[in-house]
């Protein structure tokens, strides 16, 4: 169901009075609604898009916003990285693996590389979180296919918040258009998160999440 929300529109235009306000359908959690306001604008007047969306944890929510525009420094600092780089394509709070042990990894990514002309298995890494900086023209080449508001309808049998959507796939889509397209995917961790996040590793898998410590495997129940 689409709704008004005054307080929070006040709030927007009295940052910034010329912002377009769009209300979208709630399906496809913050995807469709992020591909909904692309379909309705003009992509050529930007050269970025920097994508957010809310968290209903409020730790998840500030583990991905703090690297990406935590103060007004934090962004700039973002936005001088993607801009003085011309090989970065993508930019967000880090850059995870895929594996191809999820559905959204598989029966559900597969056909849509197809429909892009994206070789299956070739490209592995996005953000997760799906908060990011990105440039325009890469979200251009996702717009070739017309995605519609029946496509983000969760399965008969698969719960909310389930993997296997749309949704999910075009989380890890955005990553490998970034490759795909010659470009790198870049991340604002500092020297010793990066190397810490080599030797801890976590695998979302459909039954359990496994994570990798210092070699040590273990595996927690979704």
């Amino acid at each position: 169901m689409n709704c008004k929300n005054p307080e929070v529109e006040q709030k927007i235009l009295a940052f910034k009075p010329d912002a377009k306000i769009i209300i979208v359908p709630n399906t496809g959690y913050d995807v469709y609604p992020f591909i909904y306001v692309l379909q309705n604008i003009n992509i050529d007047d930007y050269n970025f898009v920097l994508k957010l969306h809310t968290k209903k944890k409020i730790h998840d929510r500030n583990k991905i916003l703090r690297p990406l525009l935590w103060s007004k420094k934090k962004f700039k600092s973002t936005l001088t990285k993607i801009i003085k780089n011309d090989n970065i394509g993508i930019i967000g709070h880090k850059i995870q693996q895929i594996y191809g042990g999820s559905p959204e990894e598989n029966e559900v990514l597969n056909p849509l590389l197809e429909t892009l002309g994206i070789p299956a298995h070739k490209y592995h890494h996005f953000i997760p979180g799906t908060m990011f900086l990105i440039r325009t023209e890469l979200l251009k080449f996702l717009l070739q296919i017309e995605f519609q508001q029946e496509d983000f309808k969760i399965s008969e049998g698969c719960r909310t918040g389930d993997y296997g959507t749309l949704a999910h796939t075009l989380e890890r889509v955005f990553g490998i258009i970034t490759e795909y397209n010659g470009f790198i995917i870049a991340d604002m961790k500092n020297p010793i998160e990066r190397f810490l996040n080599k030797l801890i590793i976590t695998r979302n898998l459909p039954e359990y999440k496994l994570i990798n410590i210092f070699g040590i495997k273990l595996k927690i129940k979704r």
